[in-house]
């Protein structure tokens, strides 16, 4: 733990203090003889000590054979650990793909701050999906974008779903009414 730990003290000297400190952590490893989730309690103590922000909290992947609980979310209860047994603000992590599913780990206490990594390089929008799927608005878009897709989205809402199997599915303008 130590060497960390004057890694954050040496980058806490000279950091400015209005600006946000996190640190990335491997909550536990993947070998059994390795960090336990109790070490990293201990750890992420001292980094709250120390003045860090956040723990940015992962899993390593060292050595093999390890089983380890996978799936949605899979990383999510090692930063509520910390969150609650260390008093240190969490960043959660670990198959996050929704931006539902995000809200639900800050809204339910599990962290404070939701990354994703793999999502956002499938995705390169995804903070402004995520936004607009939770507020059904694009203001989050810039002012060039945000107007027309907009409209774009009220345009698809009025054709319905593409049924195929054809490439052009148009639907005829209404009728203009006669002046006479």
């Amino acid at each position: 733990m130590r060497f960390p730990l004057e890694v954050v003290d040496a980058v806490r000297a000279v950091w400015p203090e209005e600006k946000p400190l996190i640190v990335r952590v491997s909550a536990v490893d993947g070998s059994r003889d390795g960090i336990t989730l109790e070490d990293t309690v201990a750890l992420a103590r001292e980094l709250a000590a120390r003045g860090i922000d956040a723990v940015d909290v992962s899993e390593g992947g060292i050595g093999g054979g390890w089983e380890h609980p996978i799936g949605y979310g899979y990383q999510v209860p090692y930063a509520a650990t910390l969150r609650a047994e260390a008093g240190i603000p969490t960043m959660a992590v670990g198959l996050i793909v929704d931006a539902r599913q995000a809200e639900a780990v800050v809204a339910g206490g599990a962290a404070d701050l939701v990354a994703v990594a793999r999502e956002a390089q499938d995705d390169p929008n995804f903070a402004v999906h995520a936004v607009r799927e939770l507020t059904a608005g694009y203001d989050a878009y810039p002012v060039q974008a945000g107007p027309r897709l907009a409209s774009r989205d009220r345009l698809l809402d009025g054709l319905g779903p593409w049924t195929g199997p054809g490439p052009v599915q148009v639907r005829e303008p209404a009728p203009v009414p006669s002046a006479g």
